[in-house]
């Protein structure tokens, strides 16, 4: 099916008992939507970083896994600055992130190379 596709292409793999997500897109960018069991939005991914917008419903997670030769500069949620950790390829958050229809967690990247 076409949904299949749309999971190759994103490595997008979510584990909901944790709050985690991880992606492995095939593309250096894509947009792409996301379902999650308390809401679904669209999620853009690119060289200034990724970003999941909530359209309906809502959005908690703990960390992201993100497959990244660059540092992340900054996590926003619902445009506010977002403590985090970043360990080889997981950004941890240092509370749950949650956000709500219309709002959006943003991991913004700087380049180190």
């Amino acid at each position: 099916s076409a949904w299949t596709l749309m999971l190759s292409l994103s490595g997008l793999k979510i584990d909901c008992p944790n709050r985690e997500i991880s992606l492995n897109p095939a593309e250096s960018s894509m947009v792409i939507p996301w379902f999650m069991p308390e809401g679904y939005g669209i999620m853009e991914y690119g060289e200034k970083g990724m970003r999941m917008q909530c359209l309906e419903g809502s959005l908690s997670l703990r960390a992201v896994k993100l497959p990244w030769n660059m540092e992340t500069g900054k996590v926003l949620a619902a445009g506010k600055n977002l403590g985090f950790a970043k360990s080889q390829d997981k950004v941890s958050f240092d509370r749950e992130c949650k956000i709500g229809e219309g709002e959006a967690l943003e991991i913004i990247r700087v380049r180190t190379d």
